[in-house]
C-alpha cells in the first residue's frame, strides 16, 4: 500500500479511524502480553541471582506511611569503592520499571545468552574500558558512566515495584503518581542525603522526572495519601536550595492519547484500587519457560512497525500514539535484558492519572483525591484555580534548579513539542539548563537503546563538569 493509500485509509472517516485504531491498540495490549507471561526470569535483586542475601549497595528505608522502600548505592565491583565523599546522584525509573533501567549488565544467568559480542563505533568514554570489555551490556548502564565520572549513583525502587531483596513493599492498592511523588521520593532524597551529608541531584526516566519536578514544586499531601495535594512555598524553596540539579529522560506529563480512548468502561477499569503484580502472577511462574529471546522480539517488533509507519507518514498520523519503541535502537539482548529485568509491576491508579493527563490535556493530582471526590468515576474537565486540584502543569515556575532534559523523537508517550512547553520554557530558566531532543528514538529506546551511552551519556557527563567545575569530589577510578 503507497503512502497516500496508507494516509488515506488511516486518516478517513471518524468511524474507520475509530476502529482501526482500536483494533491496533487491543493487538499491542494482547502482543505486550504475551513476553510478561513467557519471559523468563530467575529474579532476585538487580543481578536477579535468586537468593536472599542482602547484595552490594543495598539500604532499606520508611516512609512516613510505614511503607518500606529499597534503595541501592551503586559501584561496579566490591573490588573498588564506593564513591563516598562524591556529589550524589539519585534517579528515579519509569512507571511499569524499576531501578534496572540504569543499571544494565548481563546476569549470571544470562552469560550464555548474552554472549561476549562486539560493541561497534563506541563511544569514547568506553574505549579500552576494563568493566565493558569483560560485560559488553555494562556500556549500557547509565549507573556505571556516572561512577566512571566520580560520582556517587543511588537509585530507587518506589512502593510496588523492585526485584528479589529489592522489592519494595506494595502498601495500598491505591497508590497514585502524587503518592510516589510525595511520599516514596522524599524519603529516599532524605536517606541518601543523610548517608552522604550532601543533597543529591535527582531525575530519572519518565515518571522519574514527573516526580523530580513535583517535589521540587514543593507539593505535599494536605492530610495523607487521598487527600488533596498543596504546593508549600517554603518548602519549594528549601527543596529548590538544596538540590543542584536534575537529569531527566523523556520526562512524563501529558501523554498524546486519542480522543476515542474517552469511554465509560475504561474510566471504570481506572477506578479499580489495584495492585498488578505482573512479578508474582505473572513472570515468576513461567521462570524459565524460555531460555532465548523468542517471546521477547514480538512486542519490539510490532512496534517498530508503528513507529516505522508513523515516521513514514510524517510523524502526524494515527501510528504516533503506539510509536513508543524504535526496536531499530535496541539489540536482541536489551530487548531481552529489558522484559526480564525492567519490567515491573504497578498499580492501576498510576495508569489513570496518566489516562486522564492524556484525555484532559493537562497533568494534574489524581482526580479522585480530596474527600468530596471519592466516589468519582470519570475525571472532570480541568478549570485551575477552581476545582480544587493541584495542577503540576501551572506550577512549573515553582522549580529553579537547572535542568538537563532529553526528549525522544517520537512521540508515542509524550510529545517532545508539549514537553519543552510545558516543563522546559515553563520552569524558571536557570543558566544551566539545557535539552535535547534525541533523533531516531522513542520512549522506551530513548533510555535503553543503542544511541543512548553515544548521544546521552556524554551529555550528560559534560552538563555534570559545568554543574560542578571542581570535580565530583571522588576519589577517580583508583581501585583498591
Amino acid at each position: 500500500m503507497g503512502k497516500m493509500n496508507l494516509r488515506s485509509f488511516v486518516q478517513g472517516s471518524k468511524q474507520r479511524r475509530n476502529i482501526f485504531m482500536a483494533a491496533l491498540f487491543l493487538v499491542a495490549f494482547l502482543i505486550m502480553g504475551f513476553p510478561a507471561v513467557w519471559a523468563s526470569a530467575s529474579l532476585g535483586g538487580v543481578s536477579a541471582s535468586g537468593d536472599n542475601q542482602k547484595p552490594d549497595g543495598y539500604f532499606n528505608i520508611w516512609t512516613s506511611d510505614g511503607i518500606e522502600l529499597k534503595l541501592r548505592r551503586y559501584r561496579p565491583s566490591m573490588d573498588v569503592a564506593f564513591r563516598e565523599e562524591a556529589q550524589p546522584i539519585l534517579l528515579f525509573s519509569g512507571i511499569i520499571a524499576n531501578m534496572n533501567v540504569f543499571l544494565i549488565h548481563t546476569p549470571k544467568e544470562r552469560k550464555d545468552a548474552y554472549g561476549e559480542g562486539v560493541i561497534e563505533n563506541p563511544a569514547a568514554w568506553a574505549v579500552g574500558d576494563p568493566y565493558i570489555e569483560q560485560d559488553r551490556m555494562m556500556y549500557h548502564n547509565l549507573g556505571y558512566y556516572l561512577w566512571k565520572l566520580g560520582f556517587d549513583p543511588w537509585f530507587l525502587n518506589y512502593r510496588g515495584t523492585g526485584l528479589g531483596v529489592f522489592k519494595s513493599d506494595v502498601g495500598s492498592g491505591r497508590t497514585s503518581l502524587d503518592v510516589w511523588a510525595m511520599i516514596d521520593v522524599p524519603a529516599a532524597i532524605e536517606e541518601v542525603t543523610q548517608q552522604t551529608g550532601i543533597p543529591p541531584v535527582i531525575g530519572g526516566h519518565s515518571t522519574g522526572g514527573f516526580v523530580s519536578y513535583a517535589y521540587l514544586q514543593g507539593a505535599t499531601f494536605e492530610n495523607g495519601p487521598g487527600s488533596h495535594v498543596r504546593s508549600d512555598p517554603d518548602l519549594a524553596r528549601e527543596r529548590n536550595q538544596a538540590i543542584p540539579g536534575v537529569i531527566v529522560i523523556d520526562p512524563a506529563g501529558e501523554p498524546p492519547l486519542p480522543a476515542f480512548l474517552d469511554l465509560p468502561p475504561l474510566w471504570w477499569i481506572m477506578n479499580i484500587p489495584l495492585y498488578i503484580d505482573i512479578q508474582g502472577w505473572i513472570i515468576k511462574p513461567f521462570a524459565g519457560t524460555f531460555p532465548g529471546y523468542l517471546m521477547t522480539t514480538g512486542l519490539p517488533l510490532m512496534l517498530e512497525v508503528f513507529y516505522n509507519l508513523d515516521e513514514m507518514l510524517g510523524g502526524d498520523s494515527l501510528f504516533r500514539y503506539l510509536a513508543f519503541w524504535n526496536a531499530g535502537d535496541t539489540s536482541l539482548e536489551l530487548e531481552d535484558f529489558i522484559i526480564r529485568y525492567v519490567f515491573d509491576s504497578a498499580y492501576i491508579h498510576g495508569f489513570a492519572q496518566y489516562y486522564d493527563f492524556g484525555i484532559h490535556h493537562t497533568v494534574r493530582e489524581f482526580w479522585k483525591n480530596g474527600p468530596e471526590s471519592q466516589e468519582r468515576l470519570v475525571a472532570p474537565k480541568p478549570d485551575p484555580g477552581n476545582d480544587g486540584y493541584y495542577y503540576y502543569k501551572e506550577n512549573m515556575s515553582n522549580v529553579k534548579v537547572p535542568f538537563i532534559t532529553f526528549l525522544s523523537e517520537a512521540d508515542g508517550m509524550v510529545s517532545s513539542e508539549v514537553m519543552l512547553r510545558d516543563l522546559v520554557k515553563a520552569k524558571a530558566p536557570h543558566a544551566l539548563d539545557e535539552s535535547f531532543v534525541i533523533k531516531d528514538t522513542a520512549h522506551i529506546d530513548v533510555a535503553m537503546g543503542l544511541i543512548t551511552p553515544t548521544e546521552i551519556f556524554p551529555r550528560i557527563g559534560a552538563w555534570l563538569e559545568k554543574c560542578f567545575p571542581e570535580g565530583p569530589g571522588g576519589s577517580g577510578l583508583q581501585e583498591k
